[in-house]
């Protein structure tokens, strides 16, 4: 099983936004604060635009964009603040684990037929029980899992 350029990125910014909050540990929030991330960028800033794979990477992020359009009311910038905020001031944040969320990640990229894990599988395995921070910062009731309705792979 692959994991695409976007989970490796996802992941470098859930440890960068780990430090500015000051944080020792990465967390599920730091996670989804890195697939937000994501969401603000090209495939170009991933790749440098030296890689031929610079179109199925900004068709990723873009399909990952319009999944947030349509299950969140509340613009990614807004969600970006709010839940950091929430992170660096909640003391509910618990370090996340990190191999068994990618584990799940590949299984749910495995169950939709592809043999590329993606960042959109990443954000449906923190979704399927989001923590509390996440579900109170988001005002998440309760996910549907969407990732079959995206190409990828």
């Amino acid at each position: 099983m692959g994991i695409s350029k976007t989970v490796n990125y996802v992941m470098d910014e859930a440890s960068a936004e780990a430090s500015r909050g000051m944080k020792r540990f990465i967390s599920q929030e730091h996670i989804f604060l890195g697939i937000l991330k994501l969401t603000e960028i090209t495939a170009s800033d991933i790749t440098g635009g030296l890689e031929d794979s610079a179109q199925a990477l900004n068709r990723e992020i873009s399909e990952l964009k319009q999944l947030f359009e349509q299950t969140f009311e509340i613009r990614i910038e807004h969600m970006t603040q709010i839940l950091r905020l929430e992170t660096m001031l909640s003391r509910k944040v618990v370090p996340a684990d990190v191999d068994a969320l990618q584990n799940r990640a590949k299984e749910v990229a495995r169950m939709r037929g592809s043999s590329v894990c993606c960042a959109v599988d990443l954000l449906n395995v923190i979704l399927e029980n989001p923590p509390e921070t996440l579900r109170a910062a988001m005002r998440i009731e309760r996910w549907k899992d969407r990732s079959s309705e995206w190409p990828h792979g």
